[in-house]
Order: structure tokens, then sequence, then C-alpha cells
């Protein structure tokens, strides 16, 4: 129901149900996300329950078991483990002390606190993968703050090509289901794991202590420790609508090109390096390579909605590419580099105002050609053939199209007039009621755009670009350890402002390399890469340029050979690089951890 005095106006001329489905963020045939803050960190569990299960996460038990009249802390986890006679002997009595070593140990390795905070008193907000039974740990406690980005790569791994929902079984490397053989994923991070009895019960799953590969470490026997303890998984999520439902829509993103490189990069590097890099640098190199795939597909997105505002078309496969962006190779060291690279962010920034607009027009269109029962393709798996839909009636290429302009534009007057009736009038009553007034009154552009554009003014402009920013900040992990965005504030003239600027730390630096030192073919070794086919490589698979100015940018030439020079400094610093030469041919990249030869289907 609406709520707001806009969403209330809305309502009262294009009906309470028109107002449900306009008044919203995003559009999920071409972004399949809650363009929202998010924290990528949370996300690995919650993709671990679903690929095991089938489903979306529900109620657990983890603050009934470790919490103490309220939500779990971190000392309150730490005294029920240390009441555990038969695994912490000793943690008790007079050696108390212990018990707060226990608790530092959680909070290193297992758990994190709200808003990232020490101590062991504050809520604990969620749970680090270092093992599959992390999924078993309720945290966040509503999975849909999430975003829906772990079913996002759920469906994007499972690669099931016909249906709404995810379903279990597949083929591939990603299958969901209990086969924790044959799920590269689930293999990699629960070893000893073992399905006992009925499958799908939620107590199902065991850790085998004399399983061959129960040998692990302590921070993932901790987290398996949690899981004994809470007995069983979290519940199927149960409601109905998108964020109650429990079943993982099938939907996969506009930008096609993007989601496939997310699926080839997390493939080929858990083939060949999942077993032989040692998982506390596993770990955050695959947050790195999803972080890579979530901004890839959000930034080419924004390319290719730019793209069908103008054309009504979607860019095809071979032409869609990010955003391009300029990468400070001295991560943040170096003034000039940092400038030029958040000069280039800027751009992006304004460029994302648009967003909501353009998701918006998708709504209108969506919505009305739905009022006027056209038969409009279905959104899942492929949304491209409903978005060139779409787009063939916004650019009136489509039967109907006439009939659907009118009726927009009838609305279109009715809301100006709805507006305009305000108590008080137009000064004192719809907050902007006078720009929104002078939008639905253009009659220069298509009425579908004016009502766009009138909605995203209505809901608060500023409000909806907040998020859009919220969520690239999210999926590019910025001022994380591992994340490839850093921000500063400046004040310029008084003006205090957030800036950005893209960098590649060493993780990251570590996952490209080892990641396109193989290929995507059955049974390859390393081969030699040259250090300018990597740069290249980047440039175009990321949008992350390095040794040349980016489309539309001016950078000295002086600048641009810095920046490759310190790139090359700080890959031979991680044993990255080997340069017998200054000649280019003999500037070559190479594995730091050995990995292996992949020679299954």
């Amino acid at each position: 129901m609406p709520v707001t005095e806009e969403q209330k106006l809305v309502g009262g001329v294009l009906g309470e149900r028109a107002a449900r489905e306009l008044l919203g963020v995003g559009y999920r045939p071409a972004l399949p996300v809650t363009p929202q803050d998010f924290s990528l960190g949370g996300v690995l569990p919650a993709v671990l329950y679903m690929m095991r299960w089938g489903h979306r996460r529900g109620a657990g038990r983890f603050d009934d078991v470790f919490g103490e009249d309220g939500a779990a802390t971190i000392a309150s986890v730490a005294a029920t483990l240390a009441r555990d006679e038969k695994h912490f002997v000793g943690f008790t009595g007079e050696g108390e002390g212990l018990e707060a070593i226990l608790g530092d140990l959680l909070l290193a390795f297992c758990l994190e606190n709200r808003r990232h905070r020490p101590g062991r008193e504050e809520p604990v907000q969620r749970a680090l993968p270092t093992h599959y039974f992390a999924s078993w740990v309720d945290l966040p406690k509503n999975v849909s703050d999430l975003r829906f980005v772990p079913e996002l790569i759920v469906a994007l791994l499972a690669r099931q090509d016909s249906g709404d929902i995810v379903t279990m079984g597949g083929k591939g490397r990603f299958p969901l289901g209990p086969n924790f053989r044959a799920n590269l994923l689930l293999k990699l991070l629960g070893p000893g794991t073992e399905v006992v009895g009925q499958q799908h019960k939620l107590e199902a799953d065991r850790f085998c202590e004399d399983a061959e590969d129960a040998r692990i470490g302590l921070d993932q026997l901790l987290t398996v420790r949690l899981a004994q303890h809470l007995m069983k998984a979290p519940m199927k999520r149960k409601g109905q609508g998108i964020s109650g439902a429990g079943s993982i829509a099938n939907q996969c993103p506009l930008a096609q090109r993007a989601a496939d490189d997310l699926y080839e990069d997390v493939n080929v590097f858990l083939r060949f390096y999942g077993p032989f890099v040692p998982r506390q640098s596993l770990l955050p190199m695959l947050e790195v390579s999803l972080s890579l795939g979530l901004t890839g597909i959000l930034l080419s997105a924004l390319r290719i909605l730019q793209h069908w505002g103008h054309t009504g078309e979607v860019l095809p496969r071979d032409e869609q590419r990010p955003w391009a962006l300029f990468v400070d190779g001295s991560n943040s060291t170096d003034p000039r580099l940092r400038e030029c690279s958040e000069e280039r962010v800027d751009g992006l920034l304004l460029a994302l105002d648009a967003f909501p607009a353009h998701m918006m027009c998708l709504r209108v269109l969506r919505r009305y050609a739905d009022a006027k029962g056209l038969s409009v393709p279905p959104p899942a798996p492929d949304p491209r053939a409903h978005v060139e839909f779409l787009g063939d009636l916004l650019f009136e290429r489509a039967a109907g199209s006439d009939k659907l302009e009118e009726r927009i534009e009838d609305d279109c007057r009715d809301l100006a007039h709805a507006i305009a009736g305000q108590d008080g009038g137009v000064e004192n009553g719809v907050e902007g009621g006078a720009d929104v007034l002078a939008v639905l009154s253009d009659g220069t552009r298509h009425p579908a755009w004016r009502m766009a554009d009138s909605l995203v003014a209505l809901m608060g402009r500023d409000k909806q670009t907040a998020q859009y920013r919220k969520h690239a900040y999210g999926c590019t992990m910025a001022d994380e350890p591992n994340g490839m965005v850093h921000t500063r504030m400046t004040a310029t003239r008084g003006d205090r402002r957030e800036r950005w600027s893209v960098v590649l730390g060493d993780v990251a630096l570590d996952f490209l390399v080892h990641r396109h030192l193989r290929g995507a073919n059955r049974g390859t070794r390393p081969k030699p890469l040259p250090m300018g086919k990597f740069i290249r490589i980047i440039r175009d698979r990321y949008g992350l340029y390095i040794e040349e100015a980016p489309p539309g940018m001016a950078i000295s030439r002086e600048l641009l050979q810095k920046n490759r020079a310190l790139l090359e400094r700080r890959l031979r610093d991680l044993g990255l690089f080997r340069g017998v030469s200054d000649a280019e041919s003999m500037k070559r990249l190479q594995e730091r951890y050995e990995g292996g030869r992949d020679d299954a289907d």
C-alpha cells in the first residue's frame, strides 16, 4: 500500500496496484538485483546454502542457540562453545581467560560484528565463509539484505537455460543439490562434509571427523563446531513476492557478456587453482573474482541502457563493454594518477545518475503493455527479447505502440492535474512539484520518458541515484582491503564531496594474473602471458585502462608510461612478473601458486 504523500498521489491517479508496480528501484530483467547497499563479504555463505538446498534461506537457530536475551555477541557465542566439554576442554573454570581468547579467534576467523566493530559485546552481523557450514549460520537475519546478489551468482553459475526458477540438479560444474563432489564450490569449501540419511532433511549434512579430507584448519573447525551446536541448516524462506519467496529466480542480466565472464572467471580459477592455493588466499581471490564480475555487469548494463534509450535496441553481445575506467597503478600513492582515476569515476557517477530514469521507463512500458494486453516476451531467463520489445514500443515499431502512447499521455495529463491541484498550489504542495509539472508538460519527449522522469522525481531523484551509488560501492568492495575502489573526502571552496579512484590491490593482481595464465579449455597448462597482452585483456574484458587513456579522456604519455612502470614494479614485488630485459617481448607474467591440470569434462 502507498505510504508517502507522493505514493498516495500516484495511487489516486493510476491506481494503487500501478503505484506498487511502478514506485520501486531498478528493473530486475535488466539488472537482477536490488540497487542498494550490500556487503559482498556476506554473500558466499548464502551462495553455499542455495547451492546445497536449491532455495533461499529462511529462519535459523543462531540467536536462539547463542543469544543471551537478544542478539548473539562474540562473548555469548564463546561462552556457549566453552561449555561444550567434548570439544572445548579447559575453556571454563580457572581458565576463564581462555574464553576471551576463544572469542578473539571467532572474531578473527568466523564471525563479524555489526559495522565491522571490534569487541566481544557488539551484535554479530555475518558469518565468514571459512567452511560450507558457515551457511548454517542465519546471518544476516534477512537474506534480502544481500539485495539478491547471492541469487544472481547462483543463477549465473548454475547456467540453466530454461525455466523461471533455478531447480535442483543441472549440468556443468555447479549443479544444485547435496552432491558435494559434483559442485566445485561445495567441494572446495566443504571438506569433510557428508550427507547422512534423507538428503532433504535439514540435519542431513554432517562433518565426518574420520574422512580423508577432514584435516582442516582451526578457523574451519571453529565454524564446524558452531554449526554442530545449531544442529541443522536454516529453513526455506517463506512468503510471497520477490522479496519473500523461497525460489531462486533464473534471471540472467541484460549484460550477457559480463555475466559469461563472471562464470568463466570463477570456473577456470577454481578448477585450476582451487585445490592448490592456500585457503586464506583463495577466499579473498574468489571475492575479487565476484567483485570484478558484478562490477562488470553493473557498468555494462549502464552502457547497454544508454544505447537502448537512443535506439530501443540492446547492444549485441560482442559489442557489450563495461564503462571504461582508468586504474591508478600506484595504488593511490601517486597524486597525479589518483586524480586521473578520480576524474574518470566522476563521469561514471554522473552517468549513474541517469540510471533510475532508464529503469523506470522500462517499468512504465511493461506496466502499460500488460494493461493493454500486449504479448510481451518473457523476461527470464534471457531478457534480451523482452527489453527489445519494450524498446520497439518506445520507438513505435511494435503493434499497439500508438494506443499505448495515447494511454500514457492521458495519465501524464491526469498526474499533472493532480499535482497542480494540491492544497496550497504547486509551490506548497508536492515537493519539487513545479519541476515535475515541467517534465510532464514537455511535449517534445515520449510520454513514457515523461512519466518515468516524473515518478523518479516524486520518489526523490537524489535518493534514487544514491541507491545506485551504494550498489556500485558494494560491487567494488570500496575501501575494503581487497576492494578495487579507494574513496577520500575533498574540499574545494568549502564544497566537500567524496571522490573515488580505481585501484588493483595485491589480491586483485594475484587473481587476474593466475586467472589469465589459464585458458577456459579442458586440460590446459599455464601459457606464457606477455605483459602487453595482460594489459589488453583487463582493458577489453573489464574496462580497466592502464597504459592508455579511456575514450574521451586526455592523459599525458609520460604519466601513462609511469602508470605501467609502477604496475610492473608491484607485479615484480609479488613474484608475478619476469622481465630479463627491457624488451617488451621478454616481459612476461608467471604463476606464484602452482596450479593443477584439469582433465575433467
